[in-house]
């Protein structure tokens, strides 16, 4: 809808050539970036999907017989409209809950591994959600321990330290308490997205799981939290 009058592309399909086969990429190196990373659960960067789309309209202006208008554009106007559609792609990938979160321990793991904190600051905290910063921050100011456990009545879930004792970060009553007690279910979804904040961030080496429950940082996870607190 946003094409020009005169560059219609009435079918996406040529764009995104799902038909071409794994063993015939030699002539879309770059499809098979886009292919690799997807298949890894890694999110493709924006410029990988500008160089599929360049390398999938050039191939297509050069070896179709009558291209739809789209692929008849000047090569600077339909790069223009190509980044656009990037960055659609980018968002939509990002919101993708499993590909976010591999993508996210990826990249974590990517600067821990190479951290040299003293330039790493920047490039961690882009990485970091909000939640997982809060969680770092908070225990930073404590013993650098938080646990998964389930109270009576209840499932698994996050206790974080607070002021003079343990809180929780989410929670649930089993279906048999709630009918005993009369109070409400709670919320499964804040329950396992602050489990989920913790054993992503034991995948990145920030945490290490204890045998009782309990969650430590790292050496590792020290120093990110150190370096977050002191960039706060």
């Amino acid at each position: 809808n946003e094409l020009p009058e005169g560059a219609s592309l009435a079918s996406s399909n040529a764009l995104f050539p799902s038909h071409v086969p794994d063993n015939m990429l030699n002539e879309h190196p770059y499809l098979s970036i886009i292919r690799s990373k997807l298949r890894n659960s890694r999110i493709p960067e924006k410029t990988d999907w500008v160089e599929a789309l360049m390398e999938q309209w050039r191939f297509v202006r050069k070896d179709v017989s009558h291209p739809q208008k789209f692929f008849l554009l000047d090569e600077e106007l339909a790069l223009g409209h190509l980044k656009k559609l990037s960055e659609q792609l980018d968002t939509i990938c990002s919101q993708h809950e499993s590909l976010f979160r591999a993508t996210a321990i990826y990249l974590l793991r990517e600067i821990v591994d190479n951290m040299q904190l003293t330039t790493a600051n920047k490039d961690i905290q882009d990485v970091l959600t909000e939640d997982q910063i809060k969680l770092l921050m908070r225990l930073h100011e404590h013993k650098g321990l938080c646990r998964i456990a389930a109270p009576k009545g209840e499932y698994e879930c996050l206790w974080v330290p607070g002021e003079g004792m343990d809180m929780q970060w989410g929670w649930e009553r089993t279906p048999a308490e709630c009918e005993r007690s009369g109070k409400p279910a709670g919320n499964r979804t804040e329950r396992l997205h602050w489990i989920f904040v913790v054993k992503d961030m034991v995948e990145a080496g920030i945490f290490e799981a204890q045998d009782d429950g309990y969650f430590e940082f790292t050496e590792l996870g020290w120093r990110v939290a150190n370096n977050l607190a002191k960039n706060k």
